[in-house]
C-alpha cells in the first residue's frame, strides 16, 4: 500500500507533464512564431517609413510633397490673391514652382482639380464665372497653364473641376467653406 500512494504521485507527476507540455508547449512555439512574424512585420513598417522618408519633399511652405498619387492640397488663400481673380500670391507662385521643379524630371500624369464651396456667388462674380463649377474649373486651368510655364510637358497636365462636389468640410461654417475652396494636385509616378 505504501508504495501505491507513490505510485500514483508519480502517476500524477507524469500526466501534469504530459499535459503541461501538450498545452503550453505549442503556445510557446506558438509564442516564438508571433514574436519573429511580428519583427518582419515591424521591419517592413521601418522600410516603409524610410521609403516615404526619402521621397516626400516639402514646398516653402512645409507641405508635404508625395509623389505616388497623394493629393497635394491648397486652400484658395493659399495660391490666389482674391476671391475674384484667378492670379496668384507669391508665395502660392513659389509653391507651385517647388513642384514644378520636383515634377520635370518625371513622367506621370498630373491632375489638378478645382473645387469651391457651395455658395452661390454674387451678380459681379457670377458674369465672369457663372456657377462655381466654371470658377473652380477655371482655376484649375490656371494651375495647370502655370505648371506648364514652369517646364512641365503639357501631355501630362489635366485640369478637371469637382465644383461644389466632395466638400472636405462642412459648408454650414466659414471655416467649412474655406476648406472646401481648394485646389487638388495629383501626380502620378511613372
Amino acid at each position: 500500500m505504501k508504495y501505491f500512494g507513490w505510485f500514483l504521485l508519480i502517476v500524477a507527476v507524469a500526466v501534469g507533464l504530459v499535459m503541461y507540455r501538450m498545452k503550453y508547449q505549442p503556445l510557446k512555439t506558438d509564442n516564438g512564431k508571433l514574436r519573429t512574424e511580428n519583427k518582419m512585420w515591424r521591419d517592413e513598417v521601418e522600410k516603409l517609413k524610410k521609403t516615404t522618408a526619402e521621397t516626400t519633399s516639402t514646398d516653402t511652405a512645409g507641405r508635404a510633397v508625395h509623389p505616388g498619387g497623394t493629393p497635394i492640397v491648397f486652400l484658395q488663400d493659399d495660391l490666389f490673391a482674391d476671391f475674384e481673380t484667378n492670379s496668384f500670391t507669391e508665395a502660392g507662385k513659389k509653391s507651385l514652382q517647388d513642384l514644378a521643379d520636383a515634377w520635370k524630371s518625371g513622367k506621370g500624369p498630373i491632375e489638378v482639380t478645382g473645387y469651391t464651396d457651395n455658395v452661390k456667388m454674387g451678380s459681379k462674380l457670377q458674369a465672369k464665372y457663372p456657377t462655381n463649377w466654371e470658377l473652380a474649373g477655371l482655376r484649375a486651368i490656371a494651375v495647370v497653364k502655370f505648371l506648364e510655364s514652369q517646364g512641365i510637358d503639357r501631355s501630362r497636365l489635366s485640369a478637371r473641376s469637382g465644383g461644389e462636389t466632395n466638400p472636405a468640410a462642412d459648408n454650414q461654417t466659414d471655416a467649412g467653406r474655406k476648406k472646401n475652396r481648394r485646389i487638388e494636385i495629383v501626380a502620378q509616378p511613372q
